[in-house]
This record gives structure tokens, C-alpha cells and sequence, in this order.
């Protein structure tokens, strides 16, 4: 993801912020349709270990973020093509929430 946030130093709250509702959402949306196929696979690689977190179920993105200032058009372009094309070859990031089905 890139972003611009001002002033800069609030590109920590942003992003705890945007984890935080759309993990919410996103498991939401899993918990209530994990009859669907394709739900329940990912609903269940998205689920914790019972000695990993004891608050959460699943966990839908990293723990943390990695900023890196970007500086000139030619370092905006090298981001963004890198994170188009490592997405998903990686694997999903994960947050934890308290969400239950």
C-alpha cells in the first residue's frame, strides 16, 4: 500500500486503524457465509492456534508494518510494481481480532 499521510508521523495510527476495520469486516463477512466453500478455506487459514493469541481467532493481517519513504517517481514506481506483483505470492498478512463464528 502506499500512502501519504500528514503529517507523517500519523502513518502508524492509519494504518492500525485501517487493519483494525477492515480485518473486522473482512472476517465478518467469512464468519457469516463459512458454508461457502471458498469462505470456510480461508476462514480456516486465517485461524490462530489456541497458544498463539488469547484473545483471537483469526488473525487477518501481520502484526506489524514495515514503513519505507519513497522519495522520487522512480522508487514509486519500483513500490508499487513490487507490491502488485508480490501480493499474493507471498501469503496473506495477518491482524488478530476478537471475532468468533
Amino acid at each position: 500500500m502506499l500512502i501519504k499521510p500528514e503529517p507523517a508521523a500519523s502513518a502508524s495510527r492509519f494504518m492500525q486503524e485501517l487493519k483494525k476495520r477492515t480485518a473486522q469486516r473482512i472476517l465478518s463477512a467469512l464468519c457469516e457465509n463459512q458454508r461457502v466453500p471458498w469462505c470456510g478455506k480461508i476462514l480456516a487459514r486465517l485461524r490462530l492456534l489456541p497458544t498463539v493469541h488469547a484473545d483471537s481467532q483469526f488473525r487477518a493481517w501481520q502484526r506489524r508494518f514495515y514503513p519505507f519513504g519513497v522519495y522520487s517517481e522512480k522508487r514509486r514506481l519500483e513500490k508499487l510494481n513490487y507490491a502488485h506483483g508480490n501480493a499474493m505470492k507471498n501469503g496473506a498478512s495477518r491482524l488478530s481480532l476478537p471475532v468468533t463464528c
